[in-house]
């Protein structure tokens, strides 16, 4: 879904003037850039003050999209990275120029971090007896987000947020959303969710608990050169993986 907003009509010294609308778009996705057309072939666009092209053409790494310039003069924009956020403007052979500034809205990369460490694989397993640190990562959003959290699906109010730029892509932000909880049950979701005008996305995780309850008992000792010892592990989740350690061998 496109938003476009007339903006102004800004008169220039020189007589020219410049109109202006604004256009949104998310990745990924197209936009087609009309009312350049001319009498003459004079008419051109460029790109953040910088020259684009004329009709017919095709321009590819100069913005880093793969843009076109059709043979009515109409811009073609395929939508696929920050890259095309910004102002393009058809100048024409009369000294006008219309401009239209392109926002390119980022849907952000969400992953957790839980106790310290970022998750790789599910179930993740949490202490039933402690209180579990959960932070959702909102990484690489334009305009940045708003984040939820919820634990089987209650909302979590005492939630902590960060915001910073993201430094490796300009325009872009990081989010956290930090909370506290515990949980007693075998298992059970955390959720994170966006909320935002057009970047919506979220992501569940599933945990589980674990309890662990470890007895050494050296059952038997007998003569050497022989020594048995038993482990016994119970009302342990998840399956645990034991060893015994004799001297300096581990068996």
């Amino acid at each position: 879904m496109e938003f476009v907003h007339f903006c102004l009509i800004i008169y220039c010294i020189s007589g020219c003037y410049t109109a202006g609308f604004l256009h949104t778009r998310t990745i990924p996705s197209t936009i087609t850039i009309t009312g350049c057309q001319s009498d003459d072939d004079s008419s051109y666009w460029t790109f953040n003050g910088a020259f684009l092209g004329v009709k017919g053409t095709a321009i590819g790494g100069g913005i880093g999209e793969h843009v076109h310039i059709l043979e009515n003069n109409s811009l073609f924009i395929n939508v696929s990275s920050i890259y095309a956020d910004g102002v393009y403007q058809c100048v024409r052979h009369n000294g006008s120029v219309v401009s239209h500034h392109l926002s390119v809205e980022v849907p952000p990369r969400l992953f957790f971090i839980v106790n310290g460490k970022v998750v790789k694989e599910e179930p993740v397993y949490i202490d039933g007896n402690s209180n579990t640190t959960a932070v959702c990562f909102a990484e690489g959003s334009k305009p940045a987000v708003n984040l939820s959290l919820a634990v089987n699906g209650d909302m979590i109010d005492r939630v902590e947020y960060s915001e910073r730029p993201n430094q490796a892509v300009n325009k872009t932000f990081d989010v956290t959303a930090r909370a506290t909880f515990a949980s007693s049950m075998e298992s059970g979701v955390i959720s994170c969710w966006t909320c935002g005008k057009s970047v919506i996305t979220s992501l569940v995780m599933r945990y589980a608990t674990y309890e662990p309850l470890v007895t050494y008992l050296p059952e038997v000792v007998s003569s050497m050169p022989v020594i048995e010892a038993k482990v016994h592990v119970a009302n342990n989740r998840p399956e645990p993986t034991t060893s015994i350690e004799v001297g300096n061998n581990i068996g």
